[in-house]
């Protein structure tokens, strides 16, 4: 089956079989296709806090809007994408972290486009781009908020957990319904730092056929004729 036609089959999953969980392996390949996903400059801006326990699940379902409580929990697997904000970018102790990311991306980008450069040359492109990171000038982004633009990079991941999840026979539901609440329960369970924000969360499991409201309807799409213009 081609992809265009599992694409098609997916739909946001509202109820989930809570007894049935997803595969390790098939987790762990997930994950890996998540992880290929592209970032704006290279910075790996966001990471990913993926929960299974349910006594995990039930310390921080409080941070989930009332509507979403009950399939987090049902849930197999769900994901939570966790973004560097701007006080990451600012503190000094993530200076070498952020070195050793944009040391390495310069280094691979020179040697594919056989760009010969000095590392005195390296070190003063890296250093550049740390200060456009932490001032937000000279970043080619439409946001002034680099928290936002962070953000917006797990945004990404995301498409492609929706498209490799799909390929996998795997429902999903991705989720903004959540409250600061979540942050909160987070720190509390030392599963995030202050300098951290909870960007987008993505649900994956199985539906419940016995009660899901939307089984046997076919997925609903503005015809692309009306959707896409092409000069």
């Amino acid at each position: 089956m081609d992809l265009l036609t599992q694409i098609k089959k997916r739909k946001a999953t509202k109820e989930y079989n809570p007894n049935k969980k997803i595969a390790k392996e098939t987790l762990k390949y997930i994950f890996n296709f998540i992880n290929s996903a592209p970032t704006s400059m290279g910075i790996e801006h966001w990471r990913l806090l993926s929960v299974r326990s349910l006594d995990v699940k039930k310390k921080i379902v409080d941070g989930f809007m009332e509507g979403n409580k009950q399939k987090f929990l049902d849930s197999s697997d769900a994901l939570i994408f966790i973004t560097k904000n701007k006080e990451w970018f600012r503190d000094q102790k993530n200076h070498q972290e952020l070195q050793k990311i944009i040391k390495a991306k310069s280094k691979a980008y020179m040697e594919e486009f056989s760009i010969k450069s000095s590392p005195e040359k390296i070190n003063e492109i890296v250093e550049a781009e740390i200060k456009s990171l932490r001032t937000g000038k000279n970043l080619n982004v439409l946001v002034d908020d680099i928290t936002e633009w962070s953000k917006r990079q797990a945004y990404i991941a995301l498409g492609y957990t929706l498209v490799i999840s799909a390929l996998k026979d795997i429902n999903s539901t991705p989720m903004e319904g959540f409250t600061e609440k979540l942050k909160e329960l987070l720190l509390k369970e030392k599963l995030i730092s202050k300098e951290e924000s909870v960007s987008v969360c993505c649900l994956l499991g199985y539906i419940d056929n016995t009660k899901h409201p939307t089984i046997g309807n076919k997925q609903l799409r503005i015809d692309s004729k009306e959707k896409f213009t092409v000069k």
